[in-house]
Formats: structure tokens, C-alpha cells, sequence
């Protein structure tokens, strides 16, 4: 007897898998037939056919349009998974013995202080990589990633938002902590404090990134630590260079990772205030779909995080 996913991969087509993303896009059988050039009803025989080969029904259809399934959002996402990949595989056969393609996603502050030593380690190990970066906060990194879109993740992230994440095998390898730092203009008040607390900083201007992001969430848990309920920003802010930059020019207080402080700092841009107890990021980790563990793209970065000391 045949087995059953042997015969589910002999009857789909690449056109098929085009469709569900397109039904799952749209929500609607006629904008799909426009979108795909096809009349109306050949896409409703498509996706009978297609969800004949799956042996349940992927979307649910009424006058409102189509509505996928709990198993039809799981196909969906696979669907796409796959489309995103094959435009991969295009670009990484037209780059074939030439150069690696690497596409990751990173939050802010990785991208200015881990990725450019990672990028030299490649080019110390011979990994002339084509590197596509995409940079943002933590559930959008995600969300580009399960669409199969990048190869892998540096970032900073909570637990519960990993946790929270549809399964899927993924590879999460923790590399480092960063702590987190509350800075403020040179001549600020508190610059000359030894110690500092949060209760002291309460009431600041402060320039945050907007939630969710791993600072705000730092923060807001060092107010709830001490007992106080956390402040609403002044200024929403998300990349930790702008907010630096902010600080400097006396707009208000902020917190960002300690290493993009410190090189402020010793520019004389900004003060470092002492607070305690101090607050931490996340862990900064490196992630990546665990069958995909053996590709050039994740060896390379495997290669150059041991070369930098990180695994």
C-alpha cells in the first residue's frame, strides 16, 4: 500500500501551495483567481482537489469569503515556508560557488555591535557570504523567520515570547547577556549621583522603545521589582543609537544595552546613571530551524560565532 505523504507530495504542485498563501492572503476565491489569473471556478476545483490530497478541509468558506482552518493555518504556514524557501534556493543557486547567502534577522543593537565583527569572521574564514540583514523587534523577526524568509535569528529575546511561538523545530543556542543601562545628557542632575534609584528615575522624561521590545520589557520589569509601577515615555524610540542620540541632546533619560553605552560614554555624549539595582536583557541568542543545521548558510554563521569566542 502507498504510503500516504508519498502520495500527498506526488499530487501537489508548486501552484497549489501558491494558492492556499493566496486564499490565506485574501480571504476571498475571486481576488485569488484575479491574483493568479484564473477564473473563479477553476480555483474553487483547485482547492477541492488540493484539499481531496490532504483528506480535510483547509478553509472555510462563506458569503464573507474563505477563513482558513486550525490544520489549514498549519498548511498555510508550511505553504509559504516552502514558497519563501524555493526563491532561496533561486538566489543561492544563481550565487552558487561564489559566495554564501546568508539572510538573518537581528534586533537593533545586535546589528552595531555583534554583526559587524561576525561579518569579518566570515571574511577571516573565507566565507565571502552575500548577507541579507533585516533588523526589528523580536515577534517580527519571528514572524519573517517561520515564513521562511531568513535563515536564521540573532537577537534578544524573552522566554515567553519563544515559548509563545507555534512549534516548530527550531535549534536556539544562547551566546551571550548583555546588561542594560540608564543614561542620561552629561550635566544631568543624577550624572554625579554613587548610587542611584528607580525611584529616583521615576518621574524622568524618559525615551523608550515602543512595546513589545526586550528594553521596555527590562524596564518595566526593574520598576515592578522595587515596587513602583512603570512610567510612560515621553518619546517612543526604537533604534538605541536614535535614543542615545536623544539623550545627548537633553530630551530625556533612556535605557539601552551596556555596550552601546559605554562607547557613547567614552565619546562624552552621555552619562551612565547608577542605578540599582541594575537592570538586564535577555540573553542574546542564535536560532535557526534545526534540519537546516547542516546548510552553507548556518555552518558559516556556526563557523564564525566559534571563531569569535560565542560558542
Amino acid at each position: 500500500m502507498r504510503d500516504p505523504e508519498d502520495a500527498l507530495v506526488s499530487r501537489l504542485r508548486f501552484r497549489h501551495l501558491e494558492l492556499i498563501r493566496s486564499l490565506g492572503a485574501t480571504g476571498s476565491l475571486h481576488k485569488t483567481a484575479k491574483a493568479l489569473n484564473l477564473s473563479q471556478p477553476a480555483i474553487s476545483k483547485a482547492l477541492v482537489e488540493i484539499e481531496s490530497s490532504f483528506g480535510f478541509r483547509l478553509f472555510e468558506r462563506s458569503p464573507a469569503g474563505v477563513a482558513a482552518t486550525p490544520r489549514g493555518q498549519a498548511i498555510l504556514e508550511g505553504a509559504t515556508l516552502l514558497l519563501n524557501g524555493l526563491r532561496h534556493v533561486q538566489r543561492a543557486a544563481l550565487h552558487a560557488g561564489r559566495r554564501v547567502v546568508i539572510r538573518m534577522g537581528v534586533t537593533p543593537f545586535i546589528s552595531v555591535t555583534l554583526v559587524p565583527r561576525l561579518l569579518w569572521a566570515l571574511r577571516k574564514q573565507g566565507d565571502e557570504a552575500l548577507v541579507s540583514l533585516r533588523e526589528g523587534r523580536g515577534p517580527q523577526m519571528f514572524e519573517l523567520f517561520r515564513s521562511g524568509e531568513l535563515d536564521a535569528l540573532l537577537v534578544a529575546v524573552t522566554s515567553d515570547l519563544v515559548h509563545s511561538q507555534p512549534a516548530m523545530a527550531m535549534t536556539m543556542k544562547p551566546l551571550f547577556e548583555e546588561g542594560l543601562a540608564v543614561v542620561a545628557a552629561v550635566d544631568h542632575p543624577l550624572a554625579s549621583r554613587r548610587r542611584v534609584s528607580w525611584r529616583d528615575v521615576l518621574g524622568e522624561r524618559w525615551i523608550l522603545p515602543q512595546t513589545p521590545s526586550a528594553v521596555e520589557e527590562a524596564i518595566r520589569s526593574a520598576f515592578v521589582s522595587q515596587g513602583l509601577a512603570p512610567p510612560k515615555p515621553w518619546i517612543e524610540s526604537m533604534p538605541p543609537l536614535t535614543n542615545i542620540e536623544l539623550v545627548a541632546a537633553g530630551h530625556g533619560i533612556s535605557a539601552v544595552p551596556s555596550s552601546l553605552a559605554r562607547a557613547a560614554r567614552e565619546r562624552g555624549l552621555i552619562s551612565e546613571l547608577r542605578v540599582e539595582p541594575r537592570g538586564r536583557l535577555p540573553p542574546v541568542s542564535f536560532m535557526f530551524r534545526s534540519a537546516e543545521a547542516e546548510s552553507p548558510a548556518i555552518r558559516a554563521l556556526t563557523r564564525a560565532l566559534e571563531a569569535r569566542g560565542l560558542l
